[in-house]
Order: C-alpha cells, then sequence, then structure tokens
C-alpha cells in the first residue's frame, strides 16, 4: 500500500458494501503507513472474494487470506468453569469461599 493511505480509501479500493474493520500498520515517528494492513469484510450473496482481491491488484496491493489457528481457542468459548456446573446458586458459594 501507499505511504499516504489511510482506513477510508482502503475501504473505498476494496468496492466491498460491508467493511467490519481496517488495521493498518503505521510508522510512530513518522505517522504514514508502513505498507501492511488487515480489512475486515461481510460478503453479502452477490460478492465475491475474487472480484474483491482483483480491485486491490487493479490498485497495485498485494492481497492474502487470513488463515486462523485452528488450535487457538478464545476465552470466551472456552471450557466452563467448574464451579459454574456444580454451583448454581452464588450466594451459597461466597459462603463457602470464606
Amino acid at each position: 500500500m501507499p505511504a499516504n493511505s489511510d482506513k477510508i480509501e482502503i475501504k473505498k479500493m476494496s468496492g466491498a458494501r460491508h467493511v467490519i474493520s481496517v488495521a493498518l500498520e503505521e510508522d510512530n515517528m513518522k505517522g504514514i503507513c508502513t505498507g501492511n494492513g488487515r480489512i475486515q469484510i461481510r460478503l453479502n450473496q452477490n460478492e465475491n472474494l475474487d472480484d474483491i482481491e482483483l480491485n486491490f491488484a487493479g490498485k497495485g496491493v498485494m492481497v492474502g487470506e487470513h488463515k486462523a489457528d485452528p488450535r487457538k481457542k478464545p476465552k470466551m468459548t472456552g471450557n466452563p468453569k467448574e464451579f459454574a456446573t456444580e454451583i448454581t446458586n452464588t450466594k451459597n458459594r461466597k459462603q463457602t469461599f470464606l
């Protein structure tokens, strides 16, 4: 990406209707884009990932699809805590804790 690119320009460059987030890496000293970034897009029924990649390629930007690590589990969807399944009354739990 060019050094003077910003989030709004990247959204327009994608041509997608629903852009969830754009994150650009910036040089803290100079305050310009380093050329790397990540964009998260929700595709509608009539949109295609190949078309969006072609939009970026037409502007001279290389695109690669992000692959999430399947071994990584977020804390919110991990195994439930043991006390939550055993004790349903929090008042009793607090009394036995002390």
